[in-house]
């Protein structure tokens, strides 16, 4: 399963050059100061000790006859999908703060913005004005961030978590 998460030609630091998920959360960890020691980006290890979770539960005897070996399951799913919005997250506030990143602004809000919808309908109904029915105007970025910082509880994870 990880393997989709890092993808081919991953490489490990000092670099940590790569085409996936893995290094989009290794550049959010960067340029959010949330790596460790060894410059992994903290959610990259986050979500590998979640898969490893799964894997576990996984090669455990019968569990697909358990109903709490599924339970588990989508529990561990959900973190993983919530520790994926966090380089989503970070790397939509960095493209808005930078002057030659502005066209990947509305990449990243397509990601983000409609998981809002069920949770936070005002939320997003106001960024989907600001972000994705026009173009983004970085005069708006105050009161947009305050909104994306409106919904990190929707999406699972705290602001401590982002950086």
């Amino acid at each position: 399963f990880i393997a989709l998460y890092v993808g081919a030609g991953q490489t490990l630091g000092p670099d940590w050059d790569g085409d996936m998920l893995y290094e989009l959360a290794q550049a959010g960890g960067e340029n959010f100061d949330r790596t460790d020691g060894e410059g992994e980006a903290i959610v990259n290890s986050d979500i590998r000790q979640l898969y490893q979770s799964i894997q576990r539960t996984l090669s455990e005897e019968d569990y697909c006859k358990r109903d709490e070996s599924i339970e588990k399951l989508w529990l561990l799913s959900n973190q993983i999908i919530s520790k994926m919005y966090i380089p989503l997250m970070q790397m939509l506030i960095h493209s808005m703060k930078q002057e030659d990143e502005a066209h990947k602004v509305k990449v990243y809000a397509w990601a983000l913005i409609p998981q809002l919808s069920q949770c936070r309908p005002s939320v997003h109904s106001k960024l989907k004005d600001y972000l994705l029915d026009k173009k983004y105007d970085k005069r708006d970025f105050p009161r947009i961030l305050e909104l994306l910082q409106q919904s990190y509880d929707c999406l699972g994870f705290s602001c401590e978590a982002l950086g």
